[in-house]
């Protein structure tokens, strides 16, 4: 049995290093994947997760140990307030961008030296929960919190009946969108999305002018009913993929278009709308013209996807009590993190007390409420690379060339 550290790192080796693969079509680049993820779910189930025998610190350490990761609105406000509770101190050690952070992170839980809550990938909540490696939350916070999170935490982090970790921020993929073209009614459907993109063409008066960036298949799926996993099983295989992914390719002119780049011909007003996370709204007020904020288009609704970066309180001796942890928690998940500019740029609070709907622009607070989460199993990360995978077999198999930094929609 490979160990959670060096499992985990092969994980993220197999996720990189996916090679090209020859083009299909649509259906067979998601039969492809499904049978992919079959494997990677089988394989996973007969896999066994040693649990860790580590009491809950209850003695209390001299001070809290808080790990982060470049993070735009929690590195903010720790940098800038030094949170202390009490007599009690929090060492607050910043660690880098995720792909060096993740490393420190691994190597610190293989030989032990872990912090006591620690900002991670939404992907290694349920491996780490499943080794025991971290606590579950509601056994730690006060009930007074938990009844103040909003129901969209307990739906996305409820593993195995508990509460085994929280959103760092309420960031999700929107739709942003030049009013200039669009006016005050974006699209919220595929067929509303189809007019506005005929209409924008009619506009400019150009027939090889986009009016479209990336176009995200994860939320596209969902919203027609779909899902990469469903009993446990993979649901590429199904009307509703298959939809979903003709539909990417048709909004997107068969070329794969990346977040990045669409987002920069977005600001430059070449392309009337993009799907992009709410974070980068102060990025798009700087284009020069008047941007709207709204859901992703899906078939029959509107549909987001939210944010894949996690609070998580590891369990280990030596460390603070439980008491001194959920005052960090408190406020991780408070005005200071979720401060009313936070809230202007797309950071939507996780907690009902402290949502200012006066400070949120119009669109994020719809799009949060209108969104999902990825699915909390072990093998998430290959299980995504393996649906971007299909993804870029797909464009290659219309005959496009897929170039670097494009197998993600």
């Amino acid at each position: 049995m490979i160990g959670l550290g060096l499992g985990l790192f092969l994980l993220f080796a197999v996720s990189s290093c996916i090679a090209a693969d020859p083009p299909k079509s649509p259906e067979e680049a998601l039969l492809r994947a499904n049978t992919e993820i079959n494997r990677i779910l089988e394989s996973s189930a007969n896999g066994t997760n040693a649990e860790i025998p580590v009491q809950p610190a209850t003695g209390g350490g001299a001070e809290i140990t808080f790990w982060y990761y470049a993070h735009p609105a929690v590195a903010a406000a720790v940098e800038s307030i030094q949170p202390q509770f009490g007599s009690l101190p929090v060492r607050a050690l910043y660690i880098g961008e995720w792909d060096v952070a993740v490393q420190k992170l691994l190597v610190s839980i293989v030989s032990g030296q872990v912090p006591d809550v620690a900002l991670v990938k939404r992907d290694l909540v349920a491996p780490l929960y499943r080794a025991g490696r971290i606590r579950a939350l509601d056994s730690i916070l006060p009930e007074s919190l938990l009844d103040d999170f909003r129901d969209e935490v307990f739906t996305d982090y409820a593993y195995e009946g508990r509460l085994c970790g929280l959103p760092a921020d309420g960031y999700c993929s929107v739709l942003f969108y030049n009013r200039r073209f669009i006016g005050d009614t974006p699209p919220k459907t595929w067929v509303f999305f189809s007019a506005h993109l005929n209409a924008h063409r009619s506009v400019t008066g150009l027939e090889n002018t986009r009016g479209y960036g990336a176009v995200p298949f994860v939320e596209a799926l969902w919203s027609a009913g779909g899902d990469v996993i469903n009993n446990g099983r993979g649901a590429l295989d199904t009307p509703a993929a298959a939809r979903a992914l003709h539909f990417v390719l048709d909004a997107t002119a068969d070329v794969p278009r990346g977040e990045d780049s669409s987002f920069r011909e977005f600001t430059e007003g070449k392309i009337a709308m993009t799907a992009a996370s709410s974070q980068r709204f102060a990025q798009a007020a700087k284009g020069g013209f008047p941007v709207g904020i709204a859901p992703v288009p899906g078939e029959t609704g509107p549909i987001s996807r939210r944010s894949n970066d996690a609070v998580v309180v590891f369990a280990r001796d030596g460390g603070a009590d439980s008491a001194a942890i959920a005052a960090l928690i408190e406020w991780l998940t408070g005005p200071s993190v979720y401060s009313e500019k936070a809230q202007q740029t797309g950071n939507v609070p996780i907690r009902k007390s402290i949502t200012n709907s006066d400070a949120v622009q119009p669109g994020f607070l719809e799009a949060y409420a209108s969104g999902r989460n990825t699915p909390l199993v072990s093998d998430w990360g290959t299980i995504e690379a393996e649906v971007n995978r299909a993804v870029a077999q797909a464009y290659a198999g219309v005959n496009v060339l897929v170039g670097p930094g494009s197998l993600i929609p």
